[in-house]
């Protein structure tokens, strides 16, 4: 199965569509696991709570799927780029 066949028989957490993101979140730590194909690569990661997540989801308008933690022991490179 291919990487986009993959993704697509995955429960995907949808863009918020905005004009403005939010800005602050809570600390309040619940991780939340996902993963998304981004320019054709797999990306993994570990965000702090749902909110930053949805603030990830809001700036660069990535549709993440939400994966189990322990897929999340090791966070993409590229990940800090979309928190």
């Amino acid at each position: 199965m291919s990487l986009e066949q993959r993704f697509r028989s995955h429960r995907q957490i949808a863009a918020q569509t905005q004009p403005e993101c939010p800005e602050i979140c809570p600390a309040i730590y619940s991780p939340v696991c996902v993963e998304a194909l981004i320019n054709g690569k797999l990306v993994r990661c570990l965000f702090g709570n749902s909110c930053q997540l949805g603030v990830s989801s809001c700036r660069h308008g990535i549709n993440w799927c939400k994966q189990n933690e322990e897929k999340c022991k090791r966070s993409s490179p590229t990940c800090s780029q979309y928190r």
